[in-house]
């Protein structure tokens, strides 16, 4: 719509953020280094970040290597394989372990039906 614009960290993060403004809407994190859950929803721009400990959300475990965003539709890519998310930060599909490893790049078809992955197999 080109008014969100996405990223991606090696932390196991991703955010979105307003283009016109620079604000960050939404910042999800993953597993931290002990494997925990630590899901963290919408990040103040200036203040700390509360924890949601009520978190189902598995997020990755290891650094998110590429992102991709189509309509309301995120996919998120690192060493651990693929996971597509809606805007809001919660899980719509986690893909199989092992099945694809250290993803390199993610891109949607114009319809946001498709998602082309780029890993290392």
């Amino acid at each position: 719509d080109g008014r969100t614009v996405a990223s991606a960290s090696a932390d196991r993060s991703w955010k979105l953020w307003d283009v016109a403004s620079g604000v960050e809407r939404l910042c999800v994190k993953g597993h931290d280094s002990l494997g925990e859950c630590v899901c963290q929803r919408r990040c103040p721009v200036f203040g700390s970040v509360e924890p949601d400990a009520s978190c189902s959300v598995k997020g990755h475990i290891s650094p998110v290597n590429a992102i991709a965003l189509c309509g309301e539709m995120v996919a998120t890519g690192g060493g651990d394989g693929v996971i597509l998310w809606d805007q809001s930060g919660e899980v719509r599909w986690e893909g199989e372990e092992g099945k694809m490893e250290w993803v390199w790049a993610l891109a949607f078809s114009p319809n946001c039906k498709h998602l082309a992955v780029g890993d290392a197999h």
